[in-house]
């Protein structure tokens, strides 16, 4: 194939073509994305694979999903609260507000998600407390959800880690 093709396919492979639907496992949801994990994993100082562990347990791997109760969107879940075009929550993440389709996504929801998560590290220097600020809050992590989720991530991260499912 043409040098200039290949570069049009793999453009079209990485920013057109979003896998639909959920993944069978965390390491599915790894491997799927694991390209924009690593990037953003590197770039912010976190975990790819503790990333793409919490995309097991937001999303289930699934780029479009959308939680109208919150409102959280994309394969990260990213909290977006607004008038539903532009998100209005005073995030502190680079290039915050996005438009809320934009967080659907998963490159960019990724990248936010490694934002949050290595600013959540910065306030709360330990993995469950990081967690659970992900979660819904830096004062977070003591109820029963909050465990909860934070078993969870651990144990799809465990997952991604060991190579299983």
């Amino acid at each position: 194939m043409p040098a200039g093709l290949l570069a049009v396919a793999f453009v079209l492979g990485l920013f057109l073509v979003v896998p639909r639907g959920k993944a069978d496992s965390p390491s599915a949801v790894w491997h799927r994305y694991r390209g924009a994990f690593t990037r953003a994993g590197t770039e912010w100082g976190v975990s790819p694979e503790l990333l793409a562990a919490i995309a097991w347990v937001e999303s289930r791997g699934d780029a479009r999903a959308i939680n109208s109760a919150d409102p959280s969107y994309g394969l990260m879940q990213i909290y977006c609260a607004g008038d539903g075009t532009r998100c209005e929550n005073a995030l502190k993440v680079d290039g915050w507000p996005p438009r809320r389709t934009s967080l659907l996504d998963p490159g960019v929801s990724i990248q936010y998600a490694a934002q949050i998560l290595a600013d959540d590290f910065a306030r709360i220097p330990t993995m469950a407390g990081a967690l659970a600020a992900y979660n819904g809050g830096e004062h977070k992590g003591s109820s029963y959800t909050d465990q909860q989720y934070i078993d969870d991530v651990l144990r799809a991260y465990a997952a991604i880690q060991g190579g299983e499912g």
